[in-house]
């Protein structure tokens, strides 16, 4: 076992006061009967509350509607405690029910992790207080589909072929918009009705401080934002046989930056028997999901893609991701929809292109370059060949 180093008990400081003190009062009923080598994790609800602790750290999530007594919420801590128990090299314990297909389809999970990351995550045995037994018959073919208002989750929303039984929303704040950031969150909400107005679906809303208690232990959200998702999905998974994700990547690309969160490497084990995780559009770059966006109006108008957090979610077309996308426009379509933007010019400075990360600013280059070679726009593209060749002259 790796030697551990103490963190301190989760504090909750982006959650308001009375939140924070709900979390404090909860983990210290545990803390005292904590296990040497097992982390062992007690769930309580309270209407649309749901707090999960080993007694050290303790994740809260907040739905927007009760979470029944019935809520497989094991799972859902199974999931959202994984990475700890590896990080921290500690065995898990669950004191709720979990099907025997999800710890075995963890247990693939953390043999993934620990093979890629081994100086962050452990190998580390995992149980519960007892088995949920699964119904097959009880099993529903309607979807759940994680929206984020994002250029993929858009995509998906545009082009996929849901179950005949329809499908609904589910909608996590505490990652891309802070557990704290309300107003934002809500803003965000609103602009996406642009285009959710035209189905006919419920919308589940979840609040976590998530990725709080992950950044004491540096594990980075693109490592671990499946986790989140799933835990958050879980409290509604009953009435689902699938957890719909919009893929970030195209295949080939998910082979160049492994380890990642979300690939066809480990996808597949997010699976409790009669709830599994679904990507959907790993067929095609982010460029080329571009031009189903275009085509639509609403759609333009919803999209949500900027990282500069002042303007979000608006875009404000001068952030990397936002002079990134337009590229990807002009590749893949031949023109920037100006309307998209706050700044609908190219004219700002280039230096904010790229992606300060050189690897994911080749996968860029090489991506946007493919899309206008196929559409025929290299011409509007001078700066993409230019780095393009460049990238081919250095290997």
């Amino acid at each position: 076992m790796k030697i551990f180093k103490r963190f301190p008990k989760s504090s909750g400081k982006s959650l308001p006061s009375d939140t924070q003190k709900k979390l404090k009062d909860f983990a210290e009923q545990y803390s005292s009967s904590m296990v040497e080598g097992e982390m062992d994790v007690q769930i309580e609800i309270k209407g649309k509350e749901m707090f999960v602790t080993d007694g050290e750290q303790t994740f809260y999530f907040l739905s927007s509607e009760n979470i029944g007594q019935d809520s497989r919420v094991g799972e859902a801590a199974l999931w959202i405690f994984l990475p700890i128990a590896m990080a921290r090299g500690v065995n898990l314990k669950i004191n709720a029910p979990c099907s025997e297909i999800a710890l075995n389809s963890a247990h693939k999970l953390i043999e993934a992790w620990s093979c890629w990351l081994p100086s962050l995550f452990s190998l580390v045995h995992l149980r519960a207080s007892s088995r949920r037994v699964i119904n097959d018959q009880a099993q529903g073919d309607k979807e759940l589909f994680c929206f984020s208002g994002g250029v993929d989750s858009t995509y998906t929303l545009l082009t996929r072929k849901f179950s005949d039984s329809g499908f609904d929303l589910l909608t996590v704040q505490g990652m891309e918009y802070n557990v704290s950031d309300d107003t934002r969150f809500e803003k965000a909400k609103k602009k996406s009705q642009s285009i959710l107005k035209n189905y006919d679906c419920g919308h589940f809303y979840v609040k976590t401080n998530s990725y709080d208690i992950y950044k004491k232990y540096n594990i980075q959200p693109r490592y671990i934002y499946v986790f989140v998702l799933m835990a958050c999905a879980s409290l509604f998974s009953k009435r689902y046989g699938s957890l719909i994700l919009a893929a970030d990547r195209i295949r080939y690309q998910q082979l160049e930056d492994v380890p990642y969160g979300s690939s066809y490497a480990t996808d597949h084990y997010f699976d409790s028997g009669d709830f599994k995780l679904v990507s959907h559009a790993d067929d095609v770059t982010r460029a080329q999901k571009l031009p189903a966006i275009a085509a639509s109006a609403d759609a333009l108008e919803s999209v949500s893609f900027c990282k500069d957090r002042k303007f979000r979610p608006e875009n404000c077309g001068v952030c990397e991701k936002c002079m990134r996308t337009k590229y990807m426009f002009l590749a893949s379509i031949g023109y920037v929809p100006v309307d998209c933007f706050r700044n609908g010019s190219m004219k700002v400075d280039e230096k904010v292109l790229l992606s300060k990360n050189a690897e994911r600013e080749d996968a860029f280059v090489k991506a946007t370059y493919a899309a206008g070679f196929w559409s025929g726009h290299l011409s509007k593209l001078p700066m993409i060949v230019d780095a393009y060749n460049k990238i081919k002259n250095r290997r």
